[in-house]
């Protein structure tokens, strides 16, 4: 397990929010009531249903109806990777696929795996 996950009673991975030890109790505090597992099913749901996309491109198509920010919805992706259920999307020459975002910053395209996409229906 990684840091901020922990198992319900039938094993099942639990996200929580994250905080650094060197930020502020209040960060602590707001980050002990992100529901991350909520998060993250956007995130595969925006990927199943949009297909492949950057984490700008899933706040921006998710945001509205959930109130999601780039800022909520980004640390989301590494978990999920983690697990299984998402990979960075590669090009032909194996490489990691990028796009431009609002900012000057490339960021990576993120796909569903066969496991996300099972865990998706």
């Amino acid at each position: 397990m990684n840091e901020g996950e922990t198992t319900d009673l039938f094993g099942a991975l639990i996200s929580r929010g994250l905080a650094r030890r060197t930020d502020p109790e209040t960060s602590h505090e707001a980050a002990r009531k992100v529901d991350a597992t909520k998060q993250e099913r956007v995130v595969l749901d925006a990927l199943k249903d949009y297909g492949d996309m950057t984490s700008e491109e899933v706040a921006a198509v998710t945001g509205p109806e959930i109130s999601a920010t780039l800022q909520s919805i980004t640390p989301r992706f590494r978990p999920l990777a983690t697990k299984g259920l998402i990979i960075e999307k590669r090009d032909s020459k194996g490489e990691i696929v990028k796009r431009k975002g609002k900012s000057t910053r490339r960021r990576i395209v993120w796909t569903l795996t066969e496991a996300g996409r099972r865990f998706c229906d």
